[in-house]
């Protein structure tokens, strides 16, 4: 039994009659996307955490403020008192 030629094994030779090509048409059509509000609520909750993450843990403009008050030997009055203790009773009453 004799087997004969079965062809070219590169099927890109059996396009050579091909001699145009064509550019794909621009579409119309833009892309967009649609992000929804739970999404949304995320990407805020994330942004929130990156400025608490790299903000200072103290504020020192504050404690410099509150030094300079209780050196002031007229700020510590019974109000003061009062007000503090119920702040620390209570931090939520801020």
């Amino acid at each position: 039994m004799a087997v004969g030629p079965i062809g070219p094994v590169d099927p890109v030779t059996n396009l050579k009659g091909i001699d145009q090509t064509t550019r794909p048409q621009p579409s119309a059509v833009t892309d967009s996307i649609n992000i929804s509000p739970e999404a949304r609520s995320v990407g805020d909750l994330y942004a929130a955490t990156e400025i608490a993450n790299n903000s200072p843990d103290v504020r020192a403009d504050l404690v410099a403020e509150i030094k300079g008050k209780l050196q002031d030997s007229t700020y510590i009055t019974a109000s003061v008192i009062d007000r503090v203790a119920d702040r620390i009773i209570d931090p939520s009453g801020i």
